[in-house]
């Protein structure tokens, strides 16, 4: 009797743990699917140009940088409506997650506030994703300590 409460016991609390983690129980092995049949690439990558500004210029350590990326897509055009990410980092040197809050200002304007830590060189990551397609550039620059 006791083997059996312990068994429910635990079958009840790993049906809950897969169920908030949205875990699914293993599907068994199917042949894979001919060439004609495979499924698309979750994303593709997107055919876009990234640029980016900064003010002041070169940023001053310690002080505010407002950041601009321009993003346009294929056809040149401003392209509106991405979730744009800047990572700021400073190669060689952890300092902690350096990732300015970004909001569009314009059709393609994506606009945000940074402190960078220190001078020197910093490496900016920038990654846009729109309608589930990604493209991603770095830029290097130095910072000046005042």
């Amino acid at each position: 009797m006791k083997k059996t409460a312990a068994s429910a016991a635990l079958a009840a609390i790993l049906t809950l743990t897969l169920a908030f983690t949205g875990c699914k129980a293993k599907e068994p092995e199917q042949a894979a699917p001919a060439a004609a049949e495979a499924p698309a690439p979750a994303s593709a990558p997107l055919a876009a140009t990234i640029a980016l500004k900064y003010a002041p210029d070169p940023p001053v350590a310690l002080k505010d940088t407002a950041f601009t990326i321009n993003v346009t897509g294929a056809d040149g055009k401003p392209l509106p409506g991405a979730t744009v990410m800047l990572d700021l980092s400073m190669p060689g040197m952890y300092h902690g997650e350096n990732r300015p809050v970004l909001a569009e200002t314009a059709p393609g304007v994506y606009e945000g506030k940074g402190i960078l830590t220190m001078g020197g060189g910093w490496l900016a990551k920038v990654e846009v994703t729109h309608e589930c397609s990604t493209a991603a550039s770095e830029f290097r620059f130095d910072a000046v300590d005042k």
